[in-house]
């Protein structure tokens, strides 16, 4: 018997914490870190709202930050 798959949950991320990111790296982190899947991504109030097994942690959004943005 196969484990199931993560529940997707709802995660935003925060402008003030993230710099602005686009829509396409923040679904390439996804896809590195959880492996292809059907990500829901959108925006809203200038924040990222997106689906996935877990939060991103900080780290994991730095890395995606355009450079110089910290």
């Amino acid at each position: 018997m196969m484990a199931s798959a993560a529940p997707l949950r709802k995660y935003q991320t925060e402008l003030r914490d993230t710099g602005y990111i686009s829509r396409e790296a923040l679904k390439a982190k996804l896809v590195e870190i959880f492996g292809q899947m059907n990500f829901k991504i959108s925006t809203k109030n200038e924040r990222w709202i997106y689906y996935a097994p877990r939060r991103l942690t900080p780290e994991e959004m730095q890395s995606i930050m355009p450079h110089g943005e910290t």
